[in-house]
């Protein structure tokens, strides 16, 4: 068994706060897809369930584990990490099916938007409107790229703070345990103190 003290979320945090940590990045995440979700952009019907169920998704872990923190039962513990892992599976996959979208069905609708982006930094800069159709390929690999790595940092993340919740989980349920080996512990110490002052 881990000494409680010695369980730490990213390394430096007691795993107890890290818990309420993680919990206010859910928060964080939500907000921030809604700011995405009503700001100007492509947004296909997959994008738009997709960045929709995040919404919810992120405010729910929040939610859930802020309260998680506050009441610290094991039961409620193993729920958010049940729901959590649960999640991670749901949202990689829809990520995994938003990237197949982005190199097939909306592959042209995404050239086309890089198109603008190239033709208006040339008009800005003062050059032709004639475009380097490398330079809209060059965009569009870009674009690709970045969502590859934020599914490799979401990936990454939401595994970390998974098994930092597993963890936690367990502490609780160990809990009890240590608690009553202290207990044990101090009533004989009790009785060795109680019977030296009787000896005496």
């Amino acid at each position: 068994m881990e000494p409680q003290n010695r369980l730490l979320c990213c390394c430096c945090i007691p795993l107890s706060k890290g818990i309420i940590l993680i919990s206010l990045l859910m928060v964080l995440a939500a907000l921030f897809n809604a700011w995405t979700f009503i700001s100007p952009g492509v947004h296909g019907t997959i994008s738009i369930i997709s960045t929709a169920v995040s919404i919810v998704s992120y405010m729910i872990l929040g939610v859930f584990g802020l309260t998680t923190a506050y009441k610290k039962t094991y039961k409620l513990a193993r729920r958010f990490s049940i729901v959590w892992w649960t999640f991670t599976a749901i949202s990689t996959l829809m990520m995994l099916v938003e990237i197949i979208i982005l190199t097939t069905t909306d592959k042209e609708q995404i050239k086309d938007m890089c198109r603008e982006l190239v033709v208006d930094e040339m008009k800005r800069w003062g050059y032709s409107e004639h475009y380097d159709q490398k330079l809209v390929d060059s965009c569009y690999s870009s674009a690709t790229m970045f969502v590859l790595i934020v599914l490799t940092l979401h990936v990454i993340l939401m595994t970390y703070f998974g098994t930092a919740i597993h963890h936690y989980a367990q502490m609780l349920n160990d809990r009890p345990a240590v608690d009553g080996l202290e207990h044990s512990v101090q009533i004989q110490l009790n009785d060795v103190e109680q019977s030296a002052n009787t000896k005496n």
